[in-house]
């Protein structure tokens, strides 16, 4: 596999080492060292699929959410987990997703649950934007695909991330 350099440089500028140390290699076991998605390709590697709702529920109780919690759902698709986890503890949301229309469904569900006061859906391409490590996130959840959770620079957010005191609560899928 190729490595994306628009990733790369653009991890770099975001303050996150697009290159992990090798004592950081590990730090996630679930990962592999594959490399890094061509720019354009993440909506065909990370397609949307909704988390199931049996996997929601245990995910909010996994993650021991309460009303203190800020959480980033990193490829959140129409928000799922975050609507569940806001109305079940109250914690503040932020989705954050590639797909437009998916992030105006977020925005408009979180309306009509009358909890948009806690939680908002952002366009954002996760590959190349990591201002969400360091927005003052206590917990950060994903659904991705192995692959996309594999991308060099969003691995090295992650891990950025748990090095600020973040907890992170991974569902994936092959």
């Amino acid at each position: 596999m190729t490595d994306n350099s628009a990733s790369s440089a653009a991890a770099a500028s975001n303050g996150v080492a697009a290159d992990l140390p090798a004592d950081e290699e590990d730090a996630l076991p679930f990962l592999s060292n594959e490399g890094s998605i061509p720019f354009g390709d993440s909506m065909k590697e990370a397609p949307f699929v909704s988390t199931p709702s049996a996997i929601v529920r245990l995910a909010v109780e996994f993650a021991k959410l309460s009303a203190d919690d800020y959480v980033v759902d990193v490829g959140c698709g129409v928000g799922a987990f975050l609507l569940e986890a806001v109305k079940q503890t109250r914690c503040r949301g932020l989705g954050l997703d590639i797909a437009p229309e998916l992030i105006k469904e977020g925005n408009a569900a979180a309306a009509e649950a009358k909890v948009d006061d806690l939680l908002k859906f952002e366009v954002c391409d996760v590959l190349q934007d990591f201002a969400w490590t360091s927005c003052g996130a206590t917990k950060l959840y994903t659904y991705l695909t192995p692959k996309m959770l594999n991308v060099r620079a969003l691995r090295a957010a992650i891990i950025k991330f748990l090095q600020n005191k973040g907890q992170v609560c991974v569902y994936t899928y092959a």
